[in-house]
């Protein structure tokens, strides 16, 4: 058996736009109707709402069922949940709140297999389909399929920005626009000069490290 396809993968190496709707609702028919309107990506936060490891994979279930991709935003410093999300389905971890390239390569670590990280296998849970998929083949298809997509959204991470996005292993890095403007001191006011100076200089630094 072969893992599942990714659209929010598929979408990314093509360079074609990714729908990504983050839902609030705990409820299996929200990823549901958003899989039946077209939408790529499911977007569920446990930063800033109480959402148990239970609920997280009856909504990824969900979605898989209308071929619908998870992204999953974890707290900062919470590692061993990127690796759990993983084996729960999801096909993506965006991570908050990154002040330095040593918080990146250390969620590398635990999300990546050997030889880059140090993730710990287990070969019966829902992302291997049970057992069903054979190591070997799920070990390959999560390093190019399973997304790290860290967010830029603090003075401290702009500072190593290069050193950041040059980090192996990551897939994106991804502008939180509230909490940037907020921590440069001009909340809610992302087109303040040099906000939009610190999103383009991320821009470039994705762009130069690919």
């Amino acid at each position: 058996m072969k893992p599942r396809r990714s659209l929010l993968h598929e979408r990314l190496s093509a360079g074609r736009p990714v729908y990504c709707f983050k839902s609030d609702i705990p409820h299996p028919m929200v990823p549901e109707l958003l899989g039946n309107l077209g939408v790529h990506c499911l977007w569920l936060d446990t930063e800033h709402l109480p959402r148990s490891h239970e609920t997280i994979a009856l909504l990824a279930q969900a979605a898989r069922g209308v071929d619908t991709d998870v992204l999953v935003r974890i707290p900062n410093g919470d590692y061993g949940a990127a690796s759990l999300m993983f084996d729960l389905g999801a096909d993506a971890i965006m991570y908050p709140q990154v002040r330095d390239p040593a918080d990146v390569a250390r969620l590398v670590e635990t999300t990546r297999f050997p030889p880059l990280g140090r993730r710990s296998i287990d070969s019966f849970v829902t992302a291997t389909r049970y057992g069903q998929i054979p190591f070997d083949t799920y070990r390959a298809h999560t390093a190019e399929h399973n997304h790290l997509f860290i967010q830029i959204e603090t003075p401290e991470a702009l500072a190593c920005i290069d050193k950041i996005a040059a980090t192996p292993g990551i897939s994106a890095l991804f502008i939180g626009p509230g909490d940037l403007s907020l921590t440069l001191g001009k909340p809610n006011t992302a087109d303040a000069a040099h906000i939009v100076d610190a999103m383009e200089r991320t821009a470039a630094a994705a762009k130069e490290h690919g």
